[in-house]
Order: structure tokens, then sequence, then C-alpha cells
């Protein structure tokens, strides 16, 4: 109990008493004693209440900064989730058109080598070197078509992992916007105590 809550009855009971205090006002003192101690009891009910309260705020303000985090990385997530869906589309073209590269470049070598069947031997020599470095390209090729699907797998896996934690920022969310709730309405209910 404060020390400045007791003071006060007691002025407003000076106050209040004239300067001979009668047998009456002796009878009625324990019902002053006794206002008295309500009073302070109420001063220090209302103490306690305005100290949760107080706290009640600082803990709200924690959460709300604490949501406003959460609903950052959210969009943060959401903002790297639709990078890594362009960077997917980008790679799924680029193998789909080595893809096709690979095709034309088989058809190409079947073309020659056809070719190379009907042709004298020098030209089959030169067809030979020809066929090599069609080989050669066609390697290339696959290597890097290999590359290209292995990329996408990591790139998958990186997506789905992405997701993932979108999901889980986003049920965190939730719950932290539910506990704001609840503390404001708990916060209510004290303030209108």
């Amino acid at each position: 109990m404060p020390e400045e809550s007791v003071p006060i009855p007691k002025l407003i009971f000076v106050w209040m008493c004239p300067e001979n205090v009668d047998v009456t006002f002796l009878k009625r003192q324990p019902l002053i004693m006794l206002c008295d101690f309500l009073f302070s009891q109420a001063v220090s009910q209302l103490e306690t209440l305005l100290n949760k309260e107080l706290r009640l705020e600082r803990r709200l303000k924690g959460l709300a900064q604490d949501v406003a985090t959460l609903q950052k990385k959210s969009q943060d997530n959401q903002r790297q989730a639709q990078q890594a869906t362009g960077k997917a589309e980008r790679a799924t073209n680029i193998a789909l058109q080595l893809k096709n590269e690979v095709d034309e470049v088989k058809q190409n070598y079947q073309k020659l080598q056809d070719e190379l069947e009907k042709q004298p031997k020098d030209v089959l020599l030169r067809l030979k070197n020809l066929r090599e470095e069609a080989q050669n390209l066609l390697d290339k090729a696959n290597s890097s078509k290999r590359k290209l699907e292995e990329l996408e797998k990591r790139f998958g896996d990186n997506e789905r992992e992405m997701t993932s934690k979108t999901e889980e920022l986003q049920k965190l969310e939730a719950t932290a916007l539910g506990l704001l709730q609840s503390i404001q309405e708990h916060a209510i209910a004290y303030a209108t105590c």
C-alpha cells in the first residue's frame, strides 16, 4: 500500500471534524476507521490493476512487434518463392531448348551417317572427322542437359523447402495474432473492472 493513500482519509477526517469532538463522533470512529481501511484497500487494488494493465500493454506492444516481424518474414519468403518460381521457369525453358538442340543434333548426325555410307573414301574420311565433331557436340549437349536437370532438381528441392517454411511462418503469424487478440481482450476486461 503506498504511503500517500493513508493520509488522504485522515486529512478528510480532520477537515470534517469540528474542534470540539462530541460523544456521537467517538461512537462513529470505528465506522470511520473501517471506511479508511476500505478506501486504502481500494487504492491498493487500483494500483495493482494499473500495474497489471501496464504489464499487459508492454506485452501487447512486444507481441505487435513480433507479428510485424513475422509478417515481414512471410512477405520476404513469398517474394523469394516468386523469384524461385521465375528461376525454375527459366531453367525449364533452357532445358527444353537444350533438349530440342540435342534432338536436332541427333537428327543431323543420323543424316550425316546416312550420307557417309553413300560417299567415296576420302569424303568418308572427312565425314568421319565431321562425325567425331558431331559426337563431341552431342556429348557436350548431353552433359549440359544433365547439369541442367541436376540444377532443376536442386531448385525444386529448394522451392519445396521454401514453401514449407512459408507455411510454417504463416502458422506462427496466425498463432501470434490469436495471442494478440486474447491479450487485447484481457486488457479491455481489466480496464473496465
